[in-house]
């Protein structure tokens, strides 16, 4: 999956993001579908990057019989 990095200068102008760190979950579709601002303070970081990802790669995905 790409990853984009910016600077808090490029986050604020380009985003209008002014809290960091801010993460956005992007489909394939270019649809966020999760923005997580700040840390969390709770879970595995690496657990809870693997469950967006997850969630990201199952969107759209029809279930056949």
């Amino acid at each position: 999956m790409p990853v984009a990095r910016y600077s808090s200068e490029q986050a604020a102008k380009v985003f209008n993001v002014h809290d960091t760190p801010t993460t956005f979950y992007v489909d394939a579709s270019g649809t966020i579908r999760y923005q997580v601002t700040g840390t969390e303070p709770h879970g595995e970081a690496v657990d809870r990057v693997i469950w967006y990802i997850e969630q990201l790669k199952n969107t759209g995905r029809t279930e056949r019989k």
